[in-house]
């Protein structure tokens, strides 16, 4: 019978179903991201800045491959759009780093607008600002 209890206090719709697993996670781990207030502040003095229209981002080449997001609370008042400017700039990086060829730690911060375009613009934007870095260093 669908729906009666199986020997496991499951229903036999949900026997069926497979289990939901985090093994095809797609973030950034530990070693992707930089997490140190002094790796930032060396990025901020020492990297190559570039403005674009939703982010500013610094790059500095060492080998690293990282990449850092910073979405001010003095742009961003409310966390939920501070989260949502950080989780762009994440994805949008996450998308674009297997397209560009850099071993160095990247910061990227946030500007206003970031919150009125869709992910595939602050893609555009980035892999813009990359080029513009490397043709200039």
């Amino acid at each position: 019978m669908i729906g009666a209890p199986q020997g496991d206090g499951r229903q036999a719709s949900q026997a069926s179903q497979p289990s939901i697993s985090c093994e095809g996670r797609q973030g950034l781990n530990r070693r992707h991201r930089i997490a140190k207030s002094a790796d930032f502040q060396k990025i901020f003095n020492t990297g190559h800045k570039c403005v674009g229209k939703y982010l500013v981002m610094w790059m500095i080449e060492n080998g690293a491959g990282r990449v850092g997001v910073v979405a001010a609370k003095k742009t961003f008042r409310r966390a939920v759009d501070r989260n949502r400017a950080k989780r762009l700039m994440r994805e949008a990086f996450r998308l674009v780093s297997p397209k560009i060829d850099f071993a160095g730690d990247i910061v990227l911060v946030g500007r206003r607008k970031i919150l009125d375009v869709k992910m595939q613009q602050v893609e555009e934007e980035l892999l813009r600002l990359i080029g513009v870095v490397e043709s200039n260093a």
